[in-house]
């Protein structure tokens, strides 16, 4: 599920703004991260009405990392993207990107790219091309053993564990991508 980030809500703490600006404004009001996280998880709560028990934090640097470790994606890309507003780095300036229609192979700096690309298409496409781009995740680290091996799972932990915050153990973590080895894609609704 995805929430559009620009959704407007009422936060009790915080006051009014948009959904992805909650946890940004806590984590500089309050200075730590974990109270940022769990008003989040609160707000995130109140829009879908149902308990959030786990959350994973990763930063733009870890997408990369964990895509590169997989030694990248495969996915089928439905459009070309024609972005030239992108942004380049934290500099404050853009750059261009684009990618063609088709079936194209992504390292993690593409992948990032891909699905962080918003100024060519709407909210809605990108939150698709954010969960197609997990599934694609999910379909390399099964087809190179990794969600069935601890060991490897383990290494692509601790190569982004500076990048992520979580409320789940490496432990919890290893069983979760037990059972999404064995989930049936088919029955994934989005």
């Amino acid at each position: 599920l995805s929430i559009p980030r620009d959704l407007y809500v009422e936060n009790k703490k915080m006051g009014g703004m948009r959904v992805n600006n909650i946890y940004f404004a806590a984590k500089k009001q309050l200075e730590n991260s974990e109270i940022a996280i769990e008003l989040l998880r609160k707000q995130i709560e109140e829009i879908v009405g149902m308990e959030i028990q786990y959350y994973i934090k990763i930063d733009f640097d870890g997408l990369i990392k964990v895509v590169d470790e997989l030694g990248g994606v495969d996915m089928n890309i439905p459009y070309a993207i024609y972005d030239p507003l992108y942004p380049k780095g934290e500099t404050g300036f853009y750059e261009t990107f684009f990618i063609s229609q088709g079936y194209q192979h992504l390292d993690g700096t593409t992948a990032l790219k891909y699905v962080r690309s918003r100024h060519t298409t709407s909210d809605f496409s990108r939150s698709e091309r954010q969960q197609t781009l997990l599934l694609a995740i999910k379909e390399k680290a099964e087809k190179v053993n990794i969600l069935s091996n601890k060991t490897k799972l383990e290494r692509i932990y601790e190569a982004i564990t500076e990048k992520m915050e979580t409320g789940l153990s490496f432990r919890e973590i290893a069983k979760l991508a037990e059972i999404a080895s064995e989930m049936d894609q088919g029955k994934i609704k989005n």
